[in-house]
């Protein structure tokens, strides 16, 4: 109602003199019709460039501040300025955008007289098509950067990517343990040896039960940035302990911690890590630490490899190695799959479901924004029937009109799509950190340069799409018909 209302509005104030074709456009009501048009752009111009310089800093005060309700309140601020200013900047913008065009010889100077003539309501097309496209961009860069941040934090809470192991801690089959290596998708995978703890300190839920031996190697792969050293400090062992746990029972970084295995005391300084709750709370040594222990003879022949460990390599799609891992489980009916890759698969799974959902429903905005496009263009056509009908009494050929069509609305969406993306894809990034951001300290940043790749040549075409009809329907105006008046 409220945008019929100003459009209504406009449409009253057409001073009647301008059904005299021909007449001069001189008169007093003219004047004052021109004056209200230059008075309302410039409150348009003074209301909408506040409300977007508001919106961002909204925006960024949300999305720094991690809190969502300023975010969204920014973002609408963000949205009311763009819709009152954008076609009014727009516009002022045409004259310079004509000369452009003009370089493309005879279509493109055509293309620049219609664009100018009408710079109001291209402005507004190419506002509605901005709005479309930044509403994709947002939800591709919130998308890609929510996903980064979900697999750098599942990276973090679990440093196992993916893990195959007996609950009861009974040895995997040899069978498994041939074809761990066969993994493709897993950047290494390593064997480890357990053995279940005697007793520990208490620590109520978060006692851990078992002790993970792991191959040297292991430490330099899954604890690469955990600082921790794999060897002996004051003759006792480093091991490495769950920080929860730690907190639970009292003692800090370095302290001793006494566990009993095989009837036999073990002590150990603690170091925290992640690493020790995948899949299963743990303590964790090397084999070397086992080995410079001086009852190792007696822990030794008690070890059973349960379980082993994979990587994921670097730009690997983490299903692809779940459906491995999980194939691989099917061989030993004992073995069940842990580690991060299950929780991952789950948060994505949703998070993909959404995000095509969501696609689906920007798909018919970004129609509706073309089809205001080929409105835009069908109008143009109807307007300049008689220049059009002048054009090819001189000669000119329909190519050349087809084309200039073709021009005016790869323009429109080339402007509105630069301007979407430059709206959109740092909006979905503040509007992700402001939602996610205070919830992990992994928030990593990403820029969906595949889908965006993709995108601006599916609506570049589009754009073309949309000029086929008004462009037929301007070939067809035949040279007499600019005679009728």
């Amino acid at each position: 109602m409220l945008t019929a209302w100003t459009t209504v509005r406009h449409a009253t104030r057409i001073p009647p003199i301008q059904a005299l074709d021909g007449a001069a456009q001189t008169s007093g009501d003219d004047t004052d019709t021109g004056g209200r048009a230059h008075h309302g752009r410039i409150l348009r111009m003074g209301f909408g460039a506040p409300c977007m310089i508001a919106g961002i800093a909204l925006l960024w005060a949300g999305s720094t501040g991690f809190h969502m309700p300023i975010a969204l309140v920014g973002g609408l601020a963000l949205a009311l300025g763009l819709v009152l200013a954008l076609p009014v900047f727009v516009a002022m913008l045409m004259p310079a955008i004509g000369m452009i065009l003009s370089a493309c010889g005879l279509p493109g100077k055509l293309a620049a007289s219609s664009l100018t003539a009408n710079a109001r309501r291209a402005g507004g097309t190419i506002t509605a098509v901005a709005f479309g496209i930044s509403l994709i961009a947002a939800l591709s860069s919130a998308a890609a950067t929510g996903t980064a941040t979900i697999d750098a934090d599942l990276d973090y809470r679990y440093p196992v990517s993916a893990a195959l192991y007996t609950p009861d801690n009974s040895p995997l089959s040899d069978k498994v343990l041939q074809r761990a290596s066969e993994i493709t998708d897993a950047r290494a995978s390593y064997p480890v040896r357990t053995i279940a703890i005697d007793h520990a300190p208490e620590g109520a839920k978060t006692t851990p039960k078992v002790l993970d031996v792991i191959p040297d190697k292991a430490a330099g792969t899954f604890t690469a940035d955990d600082g921790w050293h794999t060897g002996i400090s004051g003759g006792t062992p480093v091991a490495l302990v769950h920080p929860r746990y730690m907190s639970t029972i009292g003692i800090k970084e370095g302290d001793q911690l006494t566990i009993t295995i095989a009837g036999t005391p073990l002590t150990v300084r603690a170091h925290a890590s992640q690493l020790t709750e995948s899949p299963e709370l743990a303590v964790i040594i090397t084999d070397s630490q086992l080995g410079s222990l001086p009852n190792a003879a007696a822990i030794q022949p008690k070890l059973k490899t349960s379980m082993v460990w994979f990587k994921t390599r670097p730009g690997i799609d983490r299903a692809k190695l779940a459906g491995q891992v999980n194939h691989l489980a099917a061989a030993d009916p004992n073995a069940t799959v842990g580690g991060g890759i299950a929780e991952s698969n789950d948060i994505l799974n949703v998070l993909n479901m959404l995000l095509m959902l969501s696609y689906a429903m920007l798909a018919i905005t970004v129609t509706i924004s073309l089809t205001g496009l080929a409105n835009q263009l069908a109008l143009s056509v109807i307007e300049r029937t008689n220049e059009i009908s002048m054009l090819r009494a001189l000669g000119t050929r329909r190519g050349a009109i087809r084309m200039s069509i073709a021009i005016e609305a790869l323009a429109l969406t080339v402007i509105g799509t630069v301007i979407g993306l430059l709206v959109g894809l740092p909006l979905g990034l503040a509007g992700v950190k402001a939602q996610i951001g205070g919830m992990t300290g992994q928030f990593t940043t990403r820029l969906p340069w595949g889908q965006i790749s993709v995108l601006i040549p599916v609506i570049l075409i589009a754009g073309l799409l949309a000029s086929t009809i008004p462009a037929r329907n301007a070939t067809r105006i035949q040279a007499a018909q600019g005679l009728t008046s």
